[in-house]
């Protein structure tokens, strides 16, 4: 039917992945399909491996304090200074290692984590809050860090589809 507030209410009600007003346009309808296959196969796989990821460890070590197992899911970023990676936890925690993020962007790349800028890898977990206008993000349990996005568009958009992905709009 058409796209009233009724039939749009009762599409959100049995989650639906989107709506088609008619008369049905068949390039929309086919769009509309392989969004709801692409989707539903994300979310399959998404709760497949949840509960596995959200208990997956990684291990770091320094000279100083040895080596420590960490949850994946309580890294909220990863900060770059030289040959050294900073793993920002909450509570301002962190812990430093020697190496390159590069490394760690492929490691940690399928739990959600992005590179944004060459010095920082984020958690899109913990994403607070996103200014477009100045490219920055704004993490949680770090609100007065802004971590400015890089001037590389590609690194830029592939981060905003990711945001926009996990929300629902209004």
């Amino acid at each position: 039917g058409k796209p009233t507030q009724e039939n749009l209410l009762k599409a959100f009600k049995v989650r639906a992945f989107g709506f088609v007003p008619k008369p049905v346009d068949k390039d929309e309808l086919i769009l509309a399909v392989h969004k709801v296959l692409r989707e539903s196969e994300l979310g399959q796989n998404e709760s497949r491996n949840i509960g596995h990821k959200n208990s997956e460890t990684i291990l770091l070590s320094n000279r100083e304090e040895g080596e420590r197992q960490f949850r994946i899911a309580d890294i909220v970023f990863c900060e770059s200074e030289n040959t050294k990676v900073h793993f920002r936890f909450a509570e301002n925690k962190s812990f430093t290692v020697t190496g390159l993020l590069t490394a760690y962007e492929q490691l940690l790349k399928s739990y959600g984590f992005f590179r944004v800028q060459r010095s920082y890898l984020i958690n899109i977990n913990f994403v607070e809050r996103v200014l477009r206008k100045e490219k920055d993000i704004i993490m949680q349990h770090y609100p007065k860090r802004e971590i400015g996005a890089s001037r590389d568009k590609e690194l830029w958009n592939n981060f905003i589809s990711a945001w926009e992905a996990r929300a629902i709009k209004s």
